[in-house]
């Protein structure tokens, strides 16, 4: 990929922590020259805020057959 073709994504590295191995990268495009400022997986989707829009991306089952089913560490709630 291009230099200036990098202004218009977000890398999104995946890891998985328990095995603390890299799984791979993904790009989610800018959306109406908006930059992605947040994100949260859940389930087989990916919930991405564009400016004023929610976009919502479903994993490839080659992805969410790395995701755990076990409650997670860090519990924010």
């Amino acid at each position: 990929m291009g230099k200036f073709e990098f202004r218009e994504i977000c890398v999104i590295d995946m890891y998985r922590t328990d095995r603390q191995e890299y799984l791979g990268s993904f790009y989610v495009h800018h959306r109406g020259g908006h930059k992605m400022t947040r994100m949260i997986v859940m389930d087989e989707h990916l919930f991405v805020l564009s400016g004023n829009e929610i976009v919502r991306y479903r994993f490839a089952q080659s992805i969410t057959r790395h995701f755990s089913t076990e409650e997670a560490e860090n519990n924010f709630s």
